[in-house]
């Protein structure tokens, strides 16, 4: 799993400034797939910083309409 690049994550939709701002957290690519598979929103996925928890979790915020 340690082979996945930004390329082959695009499905999620990321924009290049939030790409860039995971890189400069320090999130990989592998790192956010996982992420994006526990149902994290874009935002949690973009914002939280490497390896820490979910702090709060209320439903499947992925699919409500905000």
């Amino acid at each position: 799993m340690n082979d996945v690049e930004w390329k082959n994550i695009d499905f999620i939709g990321l924009t290049r400034s939030q790409k860039a701002k995971m890189i400069h957290k320090g999130i990989t690519p592998s790192i956010a797939l996982s992420r994006y598979k526990n149902y994290w929103s874009i935002d949690e996925i973009v914002n939280t910083k490497p390896y820490t928890k979910r702090r709060k979790r209320n439903g499947n915020q992925r699919f409500e309409n905000k």
